[in-house]
């Protein structure tokens, strides 16, 4: 169920002793900043890696490493991204979301960092292979892109972290009225949600 502001809610109801829980789209995460950085990040990533994985990098050590770094950023990310566009974090409040957030895209961005560099001075193994050369060319410029997204994701986590999730420098007004402000995961003010303790 979605109300007027775009956020997304959920829905339980009472079955004897328990209690059945439907999420619902959270659409105001994805148009925040966070989630467009977040949709950045999955599609530099799918690109990053799926053009290393279209050559033969398992020949070659440092791709090995490249290869691990951005799938394992690329399904966490993946994981998030579904988790927080299905509102569920509302449900998990003994999480530290933003704590949690600023340390995932930290250790994404120096994660990516390490494979920008290793990718970028691999490259020459392929010289003889225009194909492979320009894929892996091409994957590290998509490696560069990961990593700045996920440093400017970080930084607008730490940023969230230290006002308590309720940052007025990344949060955006809801304009629905009721001056709520909904933070920049896309929770409304109002609502208890994983940015707000």
């Amino acid at each position: 169920m979605v109300d007027n502001n775009g956020v997304g809610s959920t829905r339980t109801e009472q079955q004897g002793a328990g209690s059945v829980f439907f999420p619902s789209l959270n659409s105001s995460y994805l148009r925040s900043l966070f989630g467009t950085i977040a949709l950045g990040e999955l599609l530099c990533g799918l690109l990053a890696w799926s053009l290393v994985a279209s050559t033969p990098y398992w020949l070659f050590a440092a791709y090995k490493w490249v290869m691990f770094v951005t799938v394992f950023c690329w399904v966490m990310t993946l994981l998030l991204v579904a988790y927080q566009s299905l509102a569920l974090p509302v449900h998990c409040l003994s999480v530290p979301w933003p704590l949690f957030v600023l340390c995932l895209d930290a250790l994404s961005a120096v994660m990516y960092l390490t494979a920008f560099i290793t990718d970028a001075a691999s490259v020459r193994l392929a010289s003889g292979v225009p194909s492979v050369y320009n894929r892996w060319a091409a994957s590290t410029f998509f490696a560069l892109l990961c990593t700045l997204l996920y440093a400017a994701g970080s930084y607008l986590g730490w940023l969230e972290w230290k006002s308590g999730g309720e940052s007025g420098a990344t949060g955006s007004s809801s304009g629905g009225g009721g001056g709520h402000v909904t933070t920049a995961h896309g929770l409304e003010g109002g609502v208890p949600g994983p940015y707000q303790q």
